[in-house]
């Protein structure tokens, strides 16, 4: 009888642990998949300076939360359930979800230092295009109004360029920089020029998203492993 009551209590401890466990992992999954729809978003608006590979970190995190997400779901069900069939599918479940997680730790790494380099390349491609093409023009005005930057590292990138747009005097050099690059304000007599450089904001944040998408999911997984003994 007293052993019975033993493992009676024992199996009503392992369940509420499992339940604070399951219930973290949901949480966790609607913060990543949270984090990744708003670096999906940014993403998706500058997609014109960034490659679509870069994508991949970003929509493996989507993945990842919405994954945590169902097989919580499969947890809370299988506790209620108390099924054997249930339990085995949402061990398999967490399986796939850490082979997902160190697929994406192993993609952010490999991406995290060539970010930088790659978004300054098609600056600078867009760049030599901005005459020729509605499409660079368009992104340049939204990058630039957007961030309050102008050109790639300097306005000074403007000054090789013969561009139509308003004549401006920098660093003892005049040339002409398009509007987004001055603040728009009507009480402005003189409209500010937007002095730093656009890939000292946009590359920097995309080189951070990499690594925070990267650390956030190597941790994930790292406390995941950690608990594998339960």
């Amino acid at each position: 009888m007293a052993r019975t009551k033993k493992l009676n209590l024992g199996l009503a401890r392992i369940k509420r642990t499992l339940f604070v466990i399951i219930t973290v992992l949901f949480l966790i999954g609607i913060l990543l998949t949270a984090m990744g729809s708003m670096f999906h978003a940014v993403y998706t608006e500058f997609e014109v300076f960034i490659e679509s590979r870069y994508f991949k970190p970003v929509a493996f995190l989507i993945m990842i939360g919405v994954f945590m997400i169902l097989i919580s779901i499969l947890g809370f069900y299988g506790m209620l359930k108390t099924s054997t069939a249930i339990t085995h599918l949402f061990s398999f479940c967490l399986v796939l979800l850490l082979i997902l997680e160190v697929a994406t730790a192993v993609i952010g790494f490999t991406f995290c230092y060539s970010m930088y380099d790659n978004v300054k390349s098609n600056m600078n491609h867009t760049l030599k295009q901005y005459n020729e093409c509605y499409a660079a023009r368009k992104s340049w005005g939204f990058l630039q109004s957007r961030l309050d930057c102008c050109g790639i590292e300097s306005p000074l990138d403007w000054a090789s360029e013969d561009i139509n747009g308003t004549l401006i005097t920098y660093r003892q050099t005049t040339f002409a920089v398009p509007e987004s690059c001055l603040e728009s304000s009507i009480s402005l007599n003189h409209p500010k020029l937007y002095e730093r450089g656009c890939i000292n904001v946009l590359g920097n944040y995309m080189s951070d998203s990499i690594v925070s998408i990267t650390c956030c999911v190597t941790i994930v997984l790292i406390v995941q492993v950690s608990n594998l003994k339960f």
